[in-house]
């Protein structure tokens, strides 16, 4: 969730040509949103047990292990409805790399045109014509 915001701040610094003023409105609500967003689905994953142990460590699973699996030997002691966790953490994961993917791909864009724009701003005459017609072959 860190880098979803970091990409979602890079995007609106190069959008507002890095203005302080405008930064400052949207810097704490990116700052709740980091802290907010995983103790959430932490706390919720405390409330209902769903983490306990996996080998060496802990993570999100049923306990005894894959106790709420069909024909398990035995019955779980808690996490028996752990698969929408599992899954809503994993949609959430797919989503924020792909919300990041779209930040970086939004900031080279508006890059790329601001580059055009300031490319294009000096030039008069027979030189834009032929910067037009460069444009055009490149395409």
């Amino acid at each position: 969730w860190y880098y979803c915001s970091l990409s979602l701040f890079s995007f609106l610094a190069v959008k507002n040509d890095f203005d302080e003023a405008k930064l400052v409105r949207y810097e704490p609500w990116i700052h709740l949103g980091v802290l907010i967003v995983p103790f959430a689905m932490a706390i919720y994953g405390l409330c209902k047990h769903y983490y306990n142990p996996v080998g060496p460590w802990c993570w999100t699973s049923s306990f005894p292990l894959n106790c709420h699996k069909p024909g398990a030997p035995y019955e779980c002691i808690h996490g028996e409805d752990i698969e929408p966790f599992i899954m809503t953490i994993l949609a959430a994961t797919f989503m924020f790399y792909a919300f990041s993917t779209t930040m970086m791909i939004a900031v080279y864009r508006v890059v790329k045109k601001r580059v055009k724009q300031t490319d294009m701003d000096g030039l008069v005459g027979k030189k834009l014509l032929i910067q037009h017609a460069r444009m055009k072959k490149s395409r």
